[in-house]
């Protein structure tokens, strides 16, 4: 039996085959030619330079489709979307838009962030709401809320202008406004989960359009696969 000594193209080891055939193989096993041939390519100093096909894949996959679905999109076989999924899945994994939010740096990347999670069927055009950043303790009545807009951020309550005040549960929403004769005041209790609230270090307030608005009253928690 005439051994054969060959150096693996993808990882740089030397293997050895008994095969007779005058084939010359190029990969020590089937995992290294998946991944030349649709994962990784070329390992450098800053780390593994994969295929956008994989990228492409992966991201299919964390859409909610099945394996089988992502992968016939893809035009791949389901077996190496697997071996992907197992190798990869969990580091490629896409922040959720909670996390994404928390993430947030700055009001307006906040807002931007929640205006993409908004559908585009539902970004309206309407009055502005100015969310108010520091949470509301106990019951929030007409006499707090006037106090908190015009002593704590010297704004006049009469403008019109639509404020928005969040719990500290956040999970009770509290509008205010003034329509000329009345203070108009409207609570969102939400039935499960929380609202998203922008972050005292934001600053006092921010002013949110109508469809980011929408966005933050209609906010649903992605489920992370």
């Amino acid at each position: 039996m005439v051994k054969r000594y060959f150096t693996c193209m993808h990882c740089g080891i030397d293997f050895v085959t008994t095969q007779r055939s005058k084939y010359i193989p190029k990969y020590c096993s089937r995992s290294c030619f998946n991944d030349a041939q649709f994962g990784e390519i070329i390992p450098n100093k800053i780390g593994l330079v994969r295929n956008p096909m994989c990228l492409e894949a992966l991201k299919l996959y964390q859409t909610g489709l099945s394996q089988r679905e992502a992968a016939r999109r893809a035009g791949i076989s389901q077996y190496v979307l697997t071996e992907w999924l197992r190798k990869y899945g969990k580091e490629m994994r896409p922040s959720s838009l909670k996390q994404r939010l928390q993430g947030a740096k700055t009001a307006k990347k906040w807002l931007s962030v929640l205006r993409g999670a908004a559908p585009i069927k539902s970004r309206k055009s309407g009055s502005a709401t100015r969310l108010i950043c520091e949470v509301t303790y106990g019951n929030a009545g007409m006499n707090k809320l006037v106090t908190i807009i015009s002593e704590g951020l010297r704004i006049d309550p009469l403008n019109g202008e639509i404020f928005a005040f969040c719990n500290k549960e956040h999970n009770i929403i509290t509008t205010i406004t003034w329509n000329g004769t009345m203070f108009i005041i409207s609570n969102f209790p939400r039935q499960h989960g929380k609202y998203p609230w922008p972050h005292e270090r934001f600053g006092a307030s921010i002013t949110a359009s109508a469809s980011e608005f929408e966005a933050l009253m209609f906010f649903q928690q992605e489920r992370v696969k």
